[in-house]
């Protein structure tokens, strides 16, 4: 017996339009010689319509649709097909499909799992509603082998057309039998024969307690990880864009880190959507502490990416502005800084409505969760893609790039960009110097993204934290740094939650590792962190 997967693209919110591709779809696995066609959760509307299911008119039109659907497998003798739906409670279920007609409804169970018995074999499916990450493949494969005990198993995912809002979605399927892998597939139909043997798939290694839990791993696997991370980030800005029908870029490039990533997801997103790297428009905008280095380098990057680049100086216009409001221009404090980050903003989303194009923002979830961004300056972005991205990520990311896919020239360039100090360069320096540095502000970026995956994917106290890092980074950073680290860590975590309740949309890159404020992290503006301080205060014997 085969069974096909399929998760097909999908219009949100509009069954019609997908009742024609799931129609399709039901052809070709016929065509194909299954017996059975499993389609993931919510696919007639999509899973992501989130409170618009309340609407009569979404739960009529599905109704209609998977009617038509029932009727229309007449046309498909041999193939049954389960199609998911939702009751007006919200409780899932699969219509059973088959010879023109619902032969039976199956209410699923927690997990949105259901068992079917076809041609005297027992089909275990399950349909999460989840987005693509970084750990999905391997994650999908081992839901597969364990639900397969008893007999065959299908792991599906939504596919293309979910709400890009905070995540990517890529029609993740995968098919076991008695324990044996029988497939894997994101994207397109998965068709697997059930009387295969199949294989064994290894199971997921539990990851090392290391410095870099993100990329728990060197060599090959941190490799394939930094592909994957550049799969799911491009693949959500081509959506975002093709929704938004902006087919264009603007991108504010400093010649900094998390520009010089941004720019390359840039890049690859306009080759998925077919549209030539003159779409994207590269703005660099000098001010009073932009130094000729990284500006170089930003020029040698839109040079050897092949997009346009343009300079704006910015010096004058908020000088002008400073003026105005009667600030000291020899007063380099906030106001100083941060109305060069909001003049900068302010440009490219002008330049976007000229462009008709998207402003991607280059912040990272590392400064996300210390809030080290100006509010409504570069805090701000028509989509985030770095979002769920850490600062040390970013890092790998780019330094990937540079030995696997970039030119000589390029590859350099990068390199360079990798050994600069990350700064906002908004202080001058002076002499040739950086006036800024920011891990000297807020200490080393590397044990902060070790406290933030461990402080949201496991609860981590400050107690542990601390006792963790310090045995993790022992001869490379002292108690004191470490004591130090983390209690800017959590000041500046609870302060600048307000920043975070506002963020742009973004794609989430780990399972339980976001801080978007659409449900994956939900904390008042306003919460306390003086429990958290406190205990560290007690765990360092203060």
């Amino acid at each position: 017996m085969k069974i096909a997967a399929v998760a097909p693209e999908i219009r949100l919110g509009d069954p019609r339009a997908n009742t024609g591709s799931i129609l399709s779809w039901m052809g070709k696995a016929h065509d194909e010689g299954a017996s059975l066609l499993v389609l993931p959760s919510l696919c007639l509307c999509g899973c992501t319509c989130l409170s618009l299911w309340s609407q009569t008119l979404l739960r009529e039109s599905c109704k209609s649709a998977a009617a038509l659907l029932a009727r229309e497998s007449a046309a498909f003798p041999g193939l049954t097909v389960a199609l998911p739906g939702a009751a007006a409670d919200g409780r899932r279920y699969a219509d059973i499909l088959r010879g023109g007609e619902r032969i039976k409804r199956v209410w699923m169970e927690e997990g949105n799992r259901f068992t079917l018995e076809l041609e005297g074999e027992c089909v275990c499916i399950a349909l999460p509603e989840t987005p693509a990450t970084v750990e999905s493949p391997q994650k999908l494969r081992a839901a597969a082998m364990a639900l397969s005990r008893g007999g065959a198993a299908v792991v599906l995912t939504p596919g293309a057309g979910e709400s890009g809002n905070d995540g990517v979605y890529t029609g993740g399927a995968a098919m076991a039998i008695r324990g044996q892998g029988l497939g894997f597939a994101e994207g397109g139909m998965l068709l697997c024969d059930i009387s295969d043997k199949g294989e064994s798939w290894p199971e997921e290694e539990s990851a090392p307690v290391c410095s870099d839990p993100f990329f728990p791993r060197e060599g090959a696997a941190a490799d394939e990880r930094c592909e994957r991370i550049l799969f799911l980030q491009s693949r959500a800005l081509a959506a975002r864009m093709q929704r938004s029908g902006c087919m264009g870029l603007v991108l504010g490039l400093s010649g900094g880190l998390d520009s010089a990533w941004t720019l390359l997801v840039g890049v690859e997103a306009l080759g998925l959507l077919g549209l030539p790297r003159e779409r994207l428009l590269a703005v660099t905008m000098p001010g009073f502490g932009t130094g000729d280095r990284t500006r170089g380098n930003a020029e040698i990057l839109a040079r050897e990416l092949g997009v346009r680049l343009r300079e704006i100086p910015i010096g004058e216009a908020v000088a002008q502005h400073l003026r105005a409001i009667g600030h000291d221009l020899e007063n380099h404090n906030a106001t100083y800084e941060n109305a060069q980050a909001r003049e900068r903003t302010q440009i490219l989303m002008d330049l976007a409505n000229d462009e008709n194009a998207l402003v991607p923002g280059t912040g990272d979830l590392s400064e996300l969760a210390l809030g080290w961004c100006t509010y409504n300056g570069d805090h701000m972005s028509m989509y985030g893609p770095n979002g769920a991205l850490p600062k040390s990520g970013i890092r790998r990311c780019v330094d990937w790039y540079a030995r696997c896919r970039a030119g000589d020239a390029l590859a350099a360039a990068l390199r360079d960009i990798l050994n600069t100090p990350v700064s906002p360069e908004l202080l001058p320096g002076g002499e040739g110097k950086m006036g800024q540095s920011t891990e000297a502000i807020l200490g080393p970026y590397e044990l902060h993204d070790f406290f933030l995956w461990h402080f949201l994917r496991e609860g981590a106290s400050p107690a542990a934290l601390y006792e963790s890092a310090c045995a993790v980074f022992a001869g490379r950073y002292s108690g004191g740094m470490v004591e130090a680290t983390l209690r800017t860590f959590l000041r500046r975590f609870f302060t600048q939650q307000f920043k975070r309740s506002c963020s742009p949309d973004g794609p989430v890159l780990w399972e339980g590792v976001s801080l978007s404020p659409r449900g994956a992290w939900l904390m008042p503006s306003d919460m306390s962190g003086g429990p958290w301080l406190a205990e560290l205060d007690r765990a360092v014997g203060k």
